[in-house]
């Protein structure tokens, strides 16, 4: 990390070298609902599950960057300045 010094640009460009570009974009979400009521608290006597309510959502992600390889904590810190 010290070959850096303080050209932040050149370690920027570098740590954009190893990133990968993510295409954003939407995504639907679905989730289920159990509107059944309980009707004992033993499991075998009810009927959980059986009338379900599907709740769907669209989500926009917004484009990003992964690194290709893991990030150690050292370069977090660095990247972070964490110290």
């Amino acid at each position: 990390m010290e070959k850096y010094g303080s050209d932040k640009a050149r370690f920027l460009k570098e740590i954009m070298d190893l990133m990968v570009p993510i295409e954003g974009g939407s995504i639907e979400l679905r989730d289920f609902l159990n509107t059944d009521k309980w009707l004992s608290t033993d499991y075998t006597l009810s009927n959980p599950g059986s009338c379900k309510k599907t709740i769907t959502w669209t989500e926009a992600i917004e484009p990003f960057h992964v690194m290709k390889y893991p990030v150690t904590q050292q370069l977090y810190h660095f990247v972070m300045h964490e110290e």
